[in-house]
């Protein structure tokens, strides 16, 4: 087994052989990033040896070199700072100790060490950074758009006015599963009307009538309410006495209702309206004749009223049609008189922008700027655009379209959430070679129009005619006729800040597996992996042809895309070729869940290369790799890995697929440590706690997502726990001090606000929002449980923050707060026996996993848990809340056995079930589809939901043995426990400090490791072996005995840097006898 070698760029070409030359050096988390928001950046990097032999390798101390131009740093003069000579092992979040950065500054750095004996290492290569724009009198531009395409929209009618109505007897939520009828008349006279419209919804399903007539009913897809329908009913007016009748089936108990309205345009130019109200009557019994304008209704009782339009948990449903505005078109030229030497393009956007420069991109990044509380704040960009400038006359020009700002965002069919009138804020500023400079700016010069790109909409989809595109409008000599001045202002102001996140980009590009005809002119393409994406074609055509693009994760049995789980996102894309030459195109405001694509309109089938599959994703940095013996884990460890791309995706997303896409808090803190595994999410989750503070309610409590939108500011247990949850997990990969104490405010308002609302005891309060265990499989958890599990927790982590913070005022009340907990659920939950209120898996999950028990009660507490585990054959019952800590408490009470037997299962229901009917990604639903009943519950049915893909982490640490030891990998934990089936595993994880590798097999009873540290870090390795005298580890000289330190099943070891191989002929498999048999 040959040692691995990690390569570095190294600028010293006569380095020394045991050189130790930092690498991976990054400016605020990210490397050479452009426009940040910090004057005092914080500066890493990582090390590594330029001999891959030598072992035992650290740094005792550091200088950092500073400039403002490359050419200074070359020369060795840090201008802007030079440290001098440190003496510190630090590489990781130094503070910048120079002057205080201003705006626009660009720096050029390069570190050197001294390694363990104290000798001056060779210099880094160079990195560099630009800081943004931090001030708002830094801006001279303004918001400049173009208002014109959404007229219509602001002219359609909707549901203002209108009450949500329902029998009387009903409480608001809690509707049982039944059938409502309901009717009203009005009187009119239809000479005087030149327009009827009758919009008209109802939870869960509806068919209305007017005048007896049957005019509209819902589609009876998922959540049909969210797509209401508005008719034209103006023929079906009557002189004198009208009769509207809707009856409503509620599917499922909880919400239900009724909304509508009858809106007449009258002649003389006035309108009247008709709404839902307490004036309509509502019968839970009738004959057939309902309908009828003649039937008898004085019998039935008045309608009761549920909410305004708008509330909870409706909200702002929008009428049928669907509205989807053009993206604007926006362009401006402008002279260069001279030379240039460098040229920054500051822009934000309130919707998403493309920004171009003489006809060229400025970036590849997609939907620019991202999604925050833009109310709050909006991130801004900065890029280099010096090589796309010209002398002469250059064209700045700029798409826009509505991302999450104004389009389709979460279900309930609501857009405009932020608001209608898109913006765009740029500010172009061109330093020349004499030293003068220029700044071109958004404002009132500028001009705008549409084009052929007719409709752009993450949920909806996007449209592109290319034959009705004005080409050369990003570009020198387009005149333009007919475009029109822009409009000036925003209604919003939200403070401008340099984005501190990765953006999104295209990660991967998949070529079809097979193609297959299901209709005339309709072929669907298998991509072979679920992705978050577009399709994008090459291809040649007519003039005028016009190829539709559908995308779906499954196929129905039919082999036809199964669509029924997208519920109200349309999820579809059309190109109108241009006809000349070869034309490529892929949608630029737009994305989609899907493995599948169908293709109609080409006439044809496609052939090789003319349409593929483009996976994008938040840019995060791959850290994790995880291979192993068994074909299935690795498909497993892919899953994983596909479904963290698909979904963060700019937040922390529960699903890219149907109409929701949100950041749902508790998907997050679940599975934070496994995304922190296998990507750098460090900037990524930055950025994502900033939405959750600032959507923390005032009294503490944070929401269900972040930003908030569509759902609620009510989080509950496990949910609004990622408000403490996610910082604690990220210091722990990271070591980032910095963000744990900003982020340490919020996290004890909330643990207070938990503590507090609790009532005597420390009891839960009586009544709180809790989703529970989501979608465990018919094995609930009492919410009383996981109330008091969480705030022990939340209270133990926000504690240990505490003490790294120096905080030890507050690390003793939140300690009291753990303690008054625990104290209350072992007294309100636990028996004598050990067993939980609930009797589920999860509560015996949490209970070990979170240390709610006293040692001594812990291990009959795990019997039950294993009893609930051979109740179902061991197989799992666990939901969102519940998966990962049964893991994680099996390891810790030592059933390695059974949680081998979960991990390596095909059977329902299990991971490898999921995998066994072809997943390439991770179910939201254990029985998202299964051979007796097929696709599950379309409501909620997603196939790339990352929440039971929190068994990375287990993987990672159990599986593999790669462990932090202290936060941020500063000291390592290798140890593998070896079990199941498994006879090799191959992982690595690039910590902060570098990456860390580790190789296991076993034949037999032999058991072979090896394992990689990085320079800087020391380790304790833990070989598997029942006899520690059996362990030897290879030298040059050949295998010799190690001196170890005897463990339970493990022979302990402290080494530094370096490779490393051990081996023992007697090892202790974890998958065998333990320490609690069956």
């Amino acid at each position: 087994m040959m040692p691995w070698v990690f390569l570095a760029m190294i600028n010293d070409p006569i380095a020394p052989p045991d050189a130790l030359i930092p690498t991976h050096l990054t400016c605020e988390y990210q490397i050479d990033p452009k426009g940040i928001g910090a004057r005092e950046p914080l500066l890493s990097w990582q090390i590594v040896s330029s001999n891959p032999n030598a072992r035992n390798q650290f740094p005792t101390a550091y200088r950092v070199l500073v400039a403002s131009e490359r050419e200074l740093l070359d020369m060795g003069r840090g201008d802007l700072w030079d440290s001098g000579k440190v003496d510190s092992a630090d590489s990781r979040y130094v503070r910048w100790g120079g002057q205080p950065l201003p705006s626009r500054q660009r720096a050029f750095w390069k570190v050197r060490i001294w390694d363990q004996d104290g000798v001056e290492q060779p210099w880094s290569t160079d990195a560099s950074f630009s800081v943004g724009l931090l001030e708002k009198s830094d801006w001279q531009a303004e918001w400049i758009g173009h208002d014109a395409p959404i007229a219509e929209s602001r002219e359609m009618p909707d549901f203002e006015g209108a009450l949500w109505i329902g029998h009387e007897s009903e409480v608001k939520g809690e509707q049982p599963m039944a059938t409502r009828a309901f009717r009203h008349e009005l009187s009119l006279n239809p000479s005087e009307v030149s327009q009827a419209w009758l919009l008209v919804t109802g939870d869960d399903e509806f068919d209305a009538y007017l005048n007896g007539r049957l005019v509209a009913k819902s589609d009876q897809r998922p959540h049909s309410w969210t797509r209401p329908e508005t008719v034209d009913v103006t023929p079906l007016l009557r002189p004198g006495r009208n009769v509207i009748a809707v009856r409503i089936r509620n599917t499922l108990s909880g919400w239900a209702g009724l909304l509508g309205k009858l809106l007449l345009a009258r002649k003389d130019g006035s309108k009247l309206e008709s709404t839902t109200g307490p004036d309509w009557k509502c019968a839970d019994g009738w004959d057939d004749r309902w309908a009828d304008p003649s039937f008898d209704d004085s019998a039935w009782p008045q309608a009761k009223t549920l909410g305004e339009y708008g509330d909870s948990p409706w909200g702002r449903v929008p009428p049928r049609g669907m509205f989807l505005p053009p993206p604007r078109y926006l362009r401006r030229g402008f002279q260069i008189e001279k030379p240039i030497s460098h040229a920054t393009l500051h822009a934000t956007a309130l919707g998403v922008y493309e920004a171009r420069i003489n006809g060229k991109r400025v970036a590849e990044a997609l939907f620019l700027p991202g999604w925050t509380d833009y109310n709050l704040r909006i991130p801004t960009h900065s890029f280099d655009v010096t090589g796309l400038l010209q002398q002469g006359e250059n064209v700045w020009s700029v798409l826009l379209a509505d991302g999450w700002f104004a389009g389709y965002v979460g279900y309930g069919g609501q857009r405009n959430h932020y608001g209608d009138a898109l913006r765009f804020l740029g500010q172009l500023e061109i330093e020349y070679e004499d030293g003068t400079k220029k700044t071109v700016a958004t404002g009132p010069d500028w001009r705008a129009s549409t084009g052929g790109l007719r409709e752009a909409d993450f949920l909806m989809g996007e449209t592109f005619d290319s034959s009705a595109e004005p080409w050369g409008w990003d570009a020198r000599g387009f005149e333009e006729k007919d475009w029109q001045p822009v409009e000036i202002g925003s209604a919003i102001q939200p403070r401008l800040e340099p984005a501190k996140h990765q953006p999104v980009a295209v990660i991967a590009r998949f070529e079809p597996l097979s193609v297959s005809q299901v209709g005339p002119d309709a072929y669907v393409l298998d991509l072979g992996q679920n992705i978050a994406g577009y399709a994008q074609l090459e291809l040649t055509a007519e003039r005028g042809r016009e190829i539709t693009l559908r995308y779906a994760e499954r196929l129905d049995a039919e082999g036809k895309l199964y669509t029924t789980n997208l519920r109200g996102a349309r999820a579809v894309d059309k190109y109108v070729c241009r006809g000349e030459g070869i034309e490529r195109w892929s949608p630029r405001f737009t994305f989609h869940g899907f493995q599948f694509i169908e293709v109609s309109g080409l006439g044809r089938a496609p052939r090789r290369g003319e349409v593929v599959g483009l996976a994008i994703a938040s840019d995060t940095p791959i850290t994790g790799h995880f291979e192993c013996s068994d074909p299935m884990l690795n498909r497993l460890a892919k899953n994983i890995y596909w479904t963290q791309r698909m979904n963060f995706l700019e937040v922390p997303t529960d699903c890219p697929q149907r109409d929701e896409r949100l950041g749902w808090t508790g998907d997050a803190q679940v599975y934070a440590t496994t995304a922190a595994y296998f990507a750098d999410v460090e900037a990524f989750f930055d950025k994502w706690l900033i939405d959750l503070t600032d959507a923390q309610r005032a009294d503490g409590q944070f929401p269900m997502v972040a930003p908030l939108k569509v759902a609620g500011p009510d989080g509950g247990p496990a949910w609004a726990d990622a408000g403490v949850i996610v910082p604690w997990e990220l210091y722990r990969m990271t070591g980032n001090v910095s963000l744990l104490r900003r982020q340490f405010p919020s996290m004890l308002r909330f643990v207070e606000f938990s503590f507090v609302r609790c009532g005597e005891g420390t009891l839960p309060p009586k009544e709180f929002h809790c989703f529970g265990d989501w979608l465990n499989i018919d094995d609930p958890t009492p919410n009383e449980v996981l109330f008091l599990a969480y705030l022990v927790r939340s209270a133990d982590f926000a504690a240990e923050a505490a003490d790294v913070l120096g905080k030890a005022d507050n690390s003793r009340r939140l300690r009291d707060i753990a303690a008054a907990a625990r104290t209350s659920f072992q007294k309100n939950y636990v028996d004598s026996d050990g067993r939980i209120a609930g009797d589920s898996q999860t509560a015996y999950a949490l209970a070990i996993d979170f240390g709610l028990l006293p040692q001594a009660g812990e291990a009959r507490t795990a019997q039950h848990l294993v009893r609930k585990l051979e109740e179902r054959g061991v197989h799992l019952s666990t939901g969102f809340v519940g998966t990962k800590p049964l893991m994680r408490s099996l390891a810790k009470v030592g059933r390695f056995d059974l949680a081998y037997r979960l991990l390596q299962s095909k059977e329902f229901p299990s991971w490898g079930f999921t995998i066994e009917h072809g997943a390439t990604s991770i179910w939201e639903r254990w029985n998202g589809w299964t051979p007796e009943e097929g696709f599950a519950d379309p409501g909620m049915n997603s196939f790339a939901h990352y929440a039971f893909g929190a068994v990375g982490e287990w993987m990672m640490e159990h599986v593999a043995g790669i462990a932090p030891r202290s936060p941020g990998f500063a000291q390592i934990l290798i140890h593998p426990k070896p079990g199941g089936t498994l006879t090799s595993v191959r992982a690595s994880h690039h910590s902060p400090y570098g990456p860390i590798r580790v190789e296991w097999s076993l034949e037999g009873r032999r058991f072979e490791l090896t394992a990689e540290i990085p320079p800087g870090v020391r380790a304790v390795v833990r070989v598997p072996s029942s006899d520690p005298s059996s362990v030897l580890e290879e030298s040059e000289s050949g295998w010799k005995a190690v001196a170890g330190k005897a463990g339970a099943g493990y022979s302990e070891i402290e080494v530094g840097s370096g490779t490393y191989r051990w081996k023992s002929t007697e090892s202790s498999s974890e998958g065998g006898p333990t320490q609690m048999p069956l």
